[in-house]
């Protein structure tokens, strides 16, 4: 099984988002948390007060400075 399909059937939150920090997918477990935000950008999702170091946070794994970022967020819900 193609890992694509093996992370849609995963109870952990997964998704890809490209380098200018759109959302490009999501799986099932990740939708479930944030909706269907597939085409937005990753800060639609976080609260407004942590955008700026979600987006520091970004930064630092585009331009190489990391690879691996680690960090707590408070997401918005599905309701939004």
């Amino acid at each position: 099984m193609p890992l694509d399909e093996v992370l849609e059937h995963v109870n952990v939150p997964s998704y890809v988002i490209d380098r200018t920090g759109i959302i490009r997918w999501l799986n099932p477990a990740a939708q479930k948390i944030v909706g269907n935000v597939e085409g937005r950008h990753f800060t639609n999702v976080v609260q407004p007060e942590q955008t700026r170091r979600a987006r520091e946070l970004f930064a630092r794994k585009v331009v190489g400075a990391a690879t691996v970022t680690d960090g707590s967020f408070v997401l918005v819900d599905s309701a939004r």
